[in-house]
């Protein structure tokens, strides 16, 4: 299976989630490691391979799929080829043509407001990865404790999410980098269509006595203007 990578988060320190989309299908697939999270050494820059518009070949595949998170497959990273990276804008081409203008055409009726965010009920719904396209401007901000969040209106949700794009976190830790943020919000100020790589977080509890849920969060934000796509 080839993939080009279109979502690359940031979990706990040192930890990171990826996901692309099959060069052939255009459909979103999720590798995960038979037990373990995946770590930051898998990063190019670290010496692995996984990169925001790195085009790779996964090999063999074993799909692993349980609603909301379809698009999971296991596979083997000794196996992993890296192909090439994809030129800025061929990325932007092929993000703008799976990208939906609504949220409803991506997650379906299960997705649903809670909280100026959105869930998904534990075990349901139909997809946990997309993209957004918006031609209207989001605002990105700060919360308290220093880490970015979006905010954006699609009726019936009015959303302020966290942001687990790893380009917002200095290399491998839970440290804030305000000079990404600062630049991604300068792009986005300028104006012109912003696509987001959104995804379902796996399912937990906000409060003890509360049901699991799968939380909305921007996995990734691509500006069409080069300086912050890769």
């Amino acid at each position: 299976m080839r993939i080009i990578l279109n979502h690359l988060t940031h979990l706990n320190q040192g930890f990171i989630c990826v996901a692309g989309l099959d060069l052939e299908t255009h459909r979103h697939v999720r590798p995960r490691l038979r037990q373990n999270n995946l770590t930051s050494a898998y990063l190019t820059r670290n010496g692995g391979y996984f990169e925001l518009g790195a085009m790779l070949d996964l090999d063999w595949v074993e799909k692993a799929p349980t609603p909301p998170e379809v698009e999971d497959v296991r596979f083997n990273p000794r196996r992993v080829r890296v192909l090439k990276k994809a030129a800025p804008v061929y990325f932007w081409n092929l993000l703008k043509s799976v990208a939906r203008p609504h949220l409803s055409e991506i997650f379906g009726p299960a997705l649903r407001p809670l909280d100026y965010s959105a869930v998904v009920s534990e075990g349901q719904g139909i997809a946990s990865l997309g993209c957004l396209y918006l031609d209207r401007l989001p605002e990105l901000t700060l919360n308290r404790q220093g880490r970015p969040r979006l905010a954006l209106n699609d009726p019936p949700f009015n959303l302020n999410l966290s942001v687990t794009d790893l380009r917002f976190y200095e290399g491998g830790t839970t440290n804030p980098n305000p000079t990404a943020f600062d630049h991604a919000n300068a792009l986005i100020r300028q104006g012109g269509p912003v696509i987001l790589s959104l995804g379902l977080s796996r399912a937990w509890r906000k409060n003890e006595n509360d049901p699991a849920y799968h939380w909305l969060q921007v996995n990734n934000i691509h500006l069409e203007k080069k300086g912050f796509t890769f």
